[in-house]
């Protein structure tokens, strides 16, 4: 052109009127990343890609009560609406049941001024393992003697390799024992503790029902916990809605 310019033609310039890409979002919240992660694997689940598919779905980490209900709801949605697979998604919940003996978000608690158990789920707590701790103590005894409401703020951090022994309630104090599993000559434990009164209520399911031994309060909460238990409370509203939706239809044709 008169200006020396070159001549650009629309057809070879691809770009032309394209907005740059979006950049990906990067997703921080658990319930998502398990959200995306689990509906990636249900489809491809085949027959023949079961087996190792379902092994990745069991492998997850399930950390809280609302990522089991969120993985259990996602399961039950694609069977609902892919029941040429419903066997398969049968299978896999039946293999979720078996495989995982318990969940990491929930705790037995020994009440020890009445003699009781009881169980609880999500708190924080006593799943953060950043809290400060008090220790090292000789024995689970020592710990809970010395660990009182009247104890100084703690302000230590315990850098051993920690497994959790043993959550008491005792007066009003709720006390976490840690046992160091890093020293193999001589059993330590440390421990931390909070006001049972500040516990966050929704961490305590059916207002802390009591239980006369360890293995009662545990089997109640596997039993309220596990991925049978959720699918029956799915099954019930499902069969509900399905009612509300013919009882509508009925009364329209009346």
């Amino acid at each position: 052109n008169q200006l020396g310019n070159p001549v650009v033609n629309p057809k070879n310039n691809r770009n032309r009127g394209v907005a740059p890409p979006m950049p990906k979002k990067t997703m921080t919240d658990p319930i998502e990343i398990l959200t995306a992660e689990v509906r990636s694997i249900l489809n491809k689940i085949t027959p023949q890609t079961f087996e190792k598919l379902a092994n990745n779905i069991k492998d997850m980490k399930i950390t809280s009560s609302l990522l089991l209900d969120r993985l259990v709801s996602l399961i039950f949605e694609k069977a609902i609406y892919e029941q040429n697979f419903s066997n398969l998604y049968a299978d896999l919940c039946y293999d979720l049941e078996k495989s995982i003996s318990t969940w990491s978000f929930l705790h037995v608690v020994f009440n020890k001024d009445h003699n009781q158990y009881y169980w609880i789920i999500d708190c924080q707590f006593i799943d953060d393992m950043t809290l400060p701790l008090a220790g090292p103590f000789n024995n689970i005894k020592d710990c809970l003697n010395e660990i009182t409401s009247d104890s100084p703020p703690l302000t230590r951090s315990i850098p051993y390799r920690l497994e959790l022994a043993q959550v008491v309630v005792t007066s009003n104090v709720l006390i976490k024992i840690y046992k160091n599993l890093s020293n193999s000559s001589e059993e330590q434990y440390f421990a931390g503790y909070m006001l049972e009164s500040d516990i966050d209520p929704n961490c305590l399911p059916e207002k802390l029902q009591r239980f006369s031994s360890y293995a009662d309060a545990e089997k109640n909460a596997k039993k309220k916990n596990s991925v049978k238990s959720r699918l029956l409370t799915l099954c019930q509203i499902d069969f509900n809605q399905s009612s509300s939706k013919s009882d509508v239809d009925v009364a329209i044709e009346e």
